[in-house]
């Protein structure tokens, strides 16, 4: 079966590239990547925070005439990315245990059509039986299936997360449904895999001979501190010890417990409170400030 890129030249790779992101042309290594999961090669991605993955596996999705899979073990993550991509007016979706049954059917509605280019959803949904049913229609064309996040399949294991042990089955059982020639390149991102993390991730899902591409996570702009403290109730918070609401530098404070994280005191009107126990509303709400504030060139306090 031919590449589905096949008549696609570098130029228009990079004309599509700056019509929708405005960009004129690719940091490296995005290009090469972006050139991999094109001729749906296996590969492997270690960019820090930052580094534009999105970036690399959405393009050559929108650029192909089939659907590649995003699997993300975070729903805001997920939700975050598929905002801008609508904001763009973009073929793309996402489904998940927190969606209403109208957005999930209109979700179907438009896998059955072939309207998408892009599904976001975490490995739960992926295996749910209704998703996976229509996954594996003869005639639904996938060509990518991407793994956001790679790292989950070895820290978290099956301790946390049992489907990702499961994920390195999902290509064989697609292409199983899928006609003789089809191909499923798998591309794992990630911004934290030692040596080690990283052979385990493509022994996992089988792409030993994948492409790997990898930067430093180490940046001349972030500073870390480690501070041991003893606390006690009475104890204010510890991001105030360290970021002064008047502070013009950002930060991020890192809490043990979900009740520390909400103990901001006069942080509270500077300060982004984020953690897995606030309601889907406020945590979306967050998120969306913080974005706002950095959309602007602000910089968010904490």
């Amino acid at each position: 079966m031919a590449h589905p890129h096949a008549s696609l030249t570098w130029e228009q790779v990079r004309a599509r590239f700056q019509a929708i992101w405005g960009y004129s042309d690719f940091r490296p290594p995005q290009g090469e990547i972006v050139r991999c999961l094109l001729s749906q090669q296996d590969t492997l991605v270690i960019l820090p925070t930052g580094g534009g993955k999105s970036v690399c596996f959405q393009l050559p999705a929108l650029m192909q005439s089939g659907l590649t899979l995003v699997v993300s073990p975070l729903v805001a993550l997920m939700e975050n990315q598929i905002q801008e991509l609508r904001q763009r007016k973009l073929p793309a979706a996402l489904l998940h245990s927190e969606l209403s049954a109208a957005a999930r059917k209109q979700v179907y509605g438009a896998l059955q059509r072939q309207q998408l280019r892009l599904l976001y959803l975490s490995p739960e949904t992926l295996l749910s039986q209704p998703v996976w049913e229509r996954l594996c229609q003869p005639d639904l064309v996938i060509h990518g299936l991407i793994l956001d996040e790679a790292h989950c399949l070895v820290h978290w294991g099956d301790s946390f997360r049992p489907t990702y042990r499961r994920l390195g089955a999902v290509r064989p059982a697609l292409l199983a449904h899928k006609p003789p020639g089809t191909q499923l390149a798998i591309a794992a991102f990630t911004a934290t895999a030692d040596p080690t993390v990283q052979q385990t991730i493509q022994q996992i899902l089988g792409i030993e001979a994948a492409a790997v591409f990898r930067l430093s996570p180490y940046r001349n702009n972030l500073y870390l501190q480690v501070k041991t403290r003893l606390v006690t109730p009475m104890s204010p918070p510890h991001a105030a010890a360290i970021y002064p609401v008047q502070s013009q530098t950002g930060g991020v404070s890192l809490c043990a417990a979900t009740d520390r994280c909400g103990r901001s005191g006069n942080l509270a009107a500077a300060a982004g409170v984020l953690h897995h126990g606030l309601p889907r509303r406020t945590r979306l709400a967050t998120s969306a400030a913080d974005r706002s504030r950095l959309d602007r060139g602000g910089r968010c306090p904490l």
